[in-house]
């Protein structure tokens, strides 16, 4: 019965990343809709296996934020976009999840703490990477996207103020590498890379590391 159970929610969480990217490209985003659902399928099997509870209501939201940011990445991927209908999403899952501890002051002080310092770190980020870029006269003086900031704040909302400094740090680890390869490679700061999928990667390494009681 249990195994039933998984196998239908799993289903039920792939079906909603395959149309979600249909309603997605009926509004004019691009991605590669395929590898989307197969992502989906992989991260969701590997967080079932590391979280065996189906009865409490933060599992549906971690599915929801899991199929979410994939529809997120794989949109930025390709058309170097947050979508703000996608970010939205985030914030009213924040929210949600908010109201379903409403009693516990703590836990809501801790959401709207990660929202604005998230939301505060890299607008201020955004704010001295401009002034960098404008500084080596670059052509592109946008160091983060207004999509980014949003997203990170409505994460941090969503996460707490924890989570979120733990994932902005894996998130910067991960792009780190690839940002020098194409600054390299280019010879050049005006690299236009997606960093939604590496805020994703860091999303689920911490969920994975929360489940595992590491972090």
């Amino acid at each position: 019965m249990t195994y039933l159970i998984y196998f239908s929610i799993f289903v039920i969480a792939v079906v909603a990343e395959w149309y979600l990217c249909k309603l997605m490209k009926h509004k004019g985003y691009k991605m590669e809709e395929t590898l989307a659902v197969l992502a989906a399928g992989v991260f969701l099997l590997i967080y079932f296996y590391y979280k065996p509870f189906y009865n409490n209501v933060s599992y549906y939201i971690e599915i929801a934020l899991i199929i979410i940011l994939i529809q997120i990445s794989f949109i930025d991927f390709k058309m170097k976009l947050a979508p703000d209908i996608l970010n939205l999403s985030l914030l009213l899952l924040g929210l949600f999840n908010i109201i379903t501890h409403i009693s516990d002051l703590n836990f809501i002080f801790d959401r709207f703490l990660g929202f604005i310092v998230s939301g505060g770190m890299f607008y201020f980020c955004a704010v001295i990477g401009e002034w960098i870029l404008k500084l080596f006269k670059s052509k592109d003086t946008m160091a983060l996207g207004g999509g980014d900031i949003k997203l990170i704040a409505c994460l941090g909302l969503l996460l707490g103020l924890k989570s979120i400094v733990i994932i902005i740090l894996f998130s910067a680890i991960i792009s780190l590498f690839p940002m020098i390869f194409l600054i390299v490679k280019d010879k050049s700061f005006s690299v236009k890379a997606p960093l939604t999928p590496y805020i994703g990667l860091g999303v689920y390494i911490v969920l994975l590391l929360e489940l595992t009681n590491i972090i």
